[in-house]
């Protein structure tokens, strides 16, 4: 009875049956070149293959308290909002694991699988009393002062230098000043924490070495390498719970002749350099040297608040890097320095095979008038493993002054993965490199402020997986393309940014492909607001994507390319062109 039924209600309604099968023909047609089925293909390739990743939320002891979210899969660059609220009879302490903090709300960067754990205490418990984060000298059973040495300069007055000598110190003759200061830190060094106290302006010829369990406090003095010296200022070797506080050190690089360093700091833990000015490192043009502050394998670093200037030299291109942390190098923390007029700025850098640079934070740093790369994540051959880093939070200004680097640079032949570049502010006030260029897989690149880039503000070379969202890119000059995507860059996610002057809003070249551009603004280019340059580019998606003030919308020389609802608008109200070849 039923079909009876229904063949006679589709004998009478075949007219309005007919008129829907023309609707639907209709709208199929205005699809891109591709089949529907290919391009609905294409959408569903490239979202499935934008990473999830899983947080894992803890509470200690249980039953303290709660934390919300409890946990869960995020897409890759997602920004979490973690609470922690504690139960009757307790008090929110700490968060440990992929953050640490003493704030009961954290925000987590999903950039890879993290877990993390929400501590609380009783509220009779006595505070906890370890820094948090990061922990520069955690408590250890010898912990505390054992001595406190102070040793004087001859430009010291008579005041200090009867201190220096009441404490067991030395008053120098500048002529080997680096033999009482380093007599003073292995009187000092130990399993108990022992203090040096420099004050006045010292010369020395050889290194002064670094001991474990030493606080070297030069906030009172001036350390300079001797005429010729071709030594480094400072060096420490397998050492840990060291801090070094102050002082200005002068490499003296216009009286050198062999390369030197600044800080070199090998197999090193739980250290802190902090309040430093560090200048004038020399390196010659066969040797590596010119760097500040070099760190071979090192593991809870701290580099805190340094002024570092003038060290390498431009016309050659050895190192000459403010902070260069290469070999097997963990967990260090890098934060509110000051690099100007340098060869690189801060270097995350692989050079061998096994060398690695994981969990590294660079936050809230000030680097300037830099010839090659502001901040950099680079593999040298594809040899070793950048990943979980956290560039945030930095302002970097005229980065790239060769011509030939960038202020941020993340990756060299796929290397650098899950590495967050977030919040960092890039300015250019002449015709110098580019802005972020993207050459690891996995990464979340977001809400970072690019003005005036003389070349590409964001660069994605080869490199897949990659999510781009929320950047204000503005005045990019206006022969170049704001965002480029270049050398078959697979399965990447452009989304939200805002871009304002250039030739070309988003470009795809080279066989990139299956990448998905959706919702981003886009106006005032001098020639496309997006443009699909060869056929080799497939299946790419744009969608949602805002053009204005734009003649030429849309340049589609790409296979298979799907245009869903990306709004032209002209100045004047017309709707801009697309040129499909």
């Amino acid at each position: 009875m039923i079909i009876k039924r229904l063949t006679e209600w589709m004998k009478i309604n075949r007219s309005l049956l007919l008129m829907l099968a023309t609707v639907i023909l209709l709208f199929g047609s205005c699809a891109a070149p591709a089949s529907t089925s290919t391009t609905q293909s294409s959408l569903t390739s490239v979202v499935a293959k934008l990473p999830t990743y899983q947080l894992n939320v803890s509470v200690s002891p249980s039953g303290a308290g709660a934390v919300s979210p409890s946990g869960g899969n995020y897409e890759s660059g997602s920004n979490v909002t973690l609470t922690a609220t504690p139960t009757s009879g307790y008090t929110f302490d700490y968060w440990d694991g992929a953050i640490s903090s003493s704030d009961n709300s954290v925000i987590i960067i999903m950039n890879s699988n993290k877990g993390i754990t929400a501590h609380f205490k009783s509220v009779e418990a006595k505070p906890k009393t370890t820094t948090t984060p990061p922990a520069s000298f955690p408590a250890t059973t010898g912990e505390g002062l054992s001595k406190s040495i102070v040793v004087a300069a001859t430009d010291a007055t008579t005041n200090e230098k009867a201190m220096a000598r009441l404490s067991g110190g030395a008053v120098c003759d500048g002529m080997a000043d680096d033999v009482e200061i380093q007599a003073a830190i292995d009187t000092c060094s130990g399993t108990r924490w022992g203090t040096v106290k420099l004050i006045g302006s010292f010369i020395i010829a050889t290194p002064i070495v670094m001991e474990s369990y030493v606080h070297l406090d030069c906030t009172d003095a001036k350390i300079s390498l001797v005429n010729g010296g071709n030594v480094n200022l400072l060096t420490a070797y397998s050492k840990n719970n060291f801090k070094i506080t102050g002082g200005k050190w002068d490499g003296n690089r216009n009286n050198q002749t062999a390369a030197c360093q600044g800080f070199s700091l090998t197999d090193c833990t739980d250290w802190t350099v902090r309040d430093a000015e560090i200048l004038n490192i020399f390196k010659d043009a066969d040797t590596e040297g010119g760097n500040a502050l070099i760190l071979l394998s090192s593991a809870r670093g701290n580099i805190l608040n340094n002024y570092i200037h003038d060290c390498g030299d431009p016309t050659v291109s050895a190192n000459g890097v403010g902070i260069d942390i290469c070999g097997t190098s963990f967990d260090d923390f890098v934060d509110g320095n000051t690099i100007v007029s340098c060869d690189g700025g801060i270097y995350l850098y692989c050079g061998n095979g096994g060398d690695i640079a994981n969990n590294i934070i660079v936050s809230n740093n000030h680097i300037s008038t830099i010839t090659r790369d502001g901040i950099s994540l680079y593999n040298n051959g594809n040899v070793g493993t950048i990943t979980n880093n956290v560039i945030r939070n930095n302002h970097l200004l005229d980065c790239g002054m060769d011509t030939n680097h960038c202020a941020i640079v993340v990756g060299n032949l796929g290397d650098a993965e899950h590495n967050s570049v977030v919040g960092n502010i890039i300015d250019f006030t002449g015709n110098y490199g580019y802005g972020i260029i993207i050459a690891g897989n996995y990464n979340s690149i977001t809400g970072n402020s690019i003005n005036n880039s003389p070349r590409h503000a964001i660069v994605v070379e080869g490199a897949n997986n990659n999510v781009i969202a929320n950047n204000d890119i503005e005045s990019t000059n206006i022969y170049w393309e704001c965002i480029r995507l270049k050398d078959a860059s697979l399965n990447n996610l452009i989304e939200a940014n805002v871009m304002k002057q250039g030739e070309v809003g988003l470009m795809t070249e080279g066989n990139s492909s299956n990448n998905y551009f959706k919702n981003n603004v886009i106006s005032t280019m001098s020639a496309y607001a997006m443009d699909v340059s060869a056929t080799g580019d497939t299946g790419n998606i744009f969608e949602g994507n805002s053009i204005i003030n734009t003649g030429t919308a849309v340049l589609d020389n790409g296979t298979g390319t799907m245009w869903r609802n990306n709004p032209s608008y002209l100045a004047s109200g017309d709707v801009g062109s697309i040129e499909r070849n």
